[in-house]
């Protein structure tokens, strides 16, 4: 996904998140992957699929 945001010209850094996260953001079921805006609100979550709604959530993620 680093190389994707880079080649896509997203300027925010991907992070991996450690294993407290889910708690901490009291989400209560594992996705498949989270989107987590800057100022700590979930914007997108899935439980599996083919990634083909990444670029709306990364467009999303970074206020484009």
């Amino acid at each position: 996904m680093d190389s994707y945001a880079r080649n896509e010209g997203y300027d925010w850094i991907f992070a991996e998140a450690g294993p407290d996260t889910p708690r901490d953001f009291n989400i209560r079921s594992q996705a498949t992957y989270v989107g987590i805006a800057p100022d700590g609100t979930i914007v997108a979550s899935s439980g599996g699929g083919s990634g083909k709604d990444w670029p709306s959530i990364l467009d999303q993620l970074s206020g484009a």
